[in-house]
């Protein structure tokens, strides 16, 4: 639930200061086209490569026996008393 108010609040604090923001948020934004290699000077490969590594990472992660024992629902489950 705060989590929830909190995000209701940033998003009532942007709203309140988008006016002030705009010029700056714009300001930021235009680079015209511009990737990501360009603006840290690397190879677009390395970046293929740290997407293909973060999307088997992500596959591992979502395999792993450690990440099924923290679902809430399997601990619900698992922990339910029999009736007697």
């Amino acid at each position: 639930m705060a989590g929830l108010l909190g995000m209701f609040g940033g998003a009532m604090a942007f709203v309140a200061c988008f006016d002030a923001l705009q010029p700056v948020i714009k300001s930021l934004g235009d680079w015209g086209e511009i990737t990501i290699p360009q603006v840290t000077s690397t190879s677009p490969w390395l970046w293929v490569a740290l997407m293909v590594a973060g999307g088997i990472a992500g596959l591992l992660f979502d395999r792993s026996q450690w990440w099924k024992s923290m679902h809430v629902t399997h601990i619900a489950t698992t922990q339910i008393a029999e009736p007697k």
